[in-house]
């Protein structure tokens, strides 16, 4: 299997208080599709 072209770990992002993500880890192969659907936060 292909090794990862990119990874981020322990990733933390927060909007004023409000926590988005804490402590996520995503790696990606090569040739992935990747996505990130959800509201604006508006």
């Amino acid at each position: 299997m292909a090794e990862f072209i990119y990874t981020m770990k322990k990733v933390r992002k927060a909007h004023g208080d409000k926590v988005i993500l804490d402590d996520v880890t995503l790696s990606f192969y090569p040739g992935a599709k990747i996505g990130v659907v959800g509201r604006t936060g508006r």
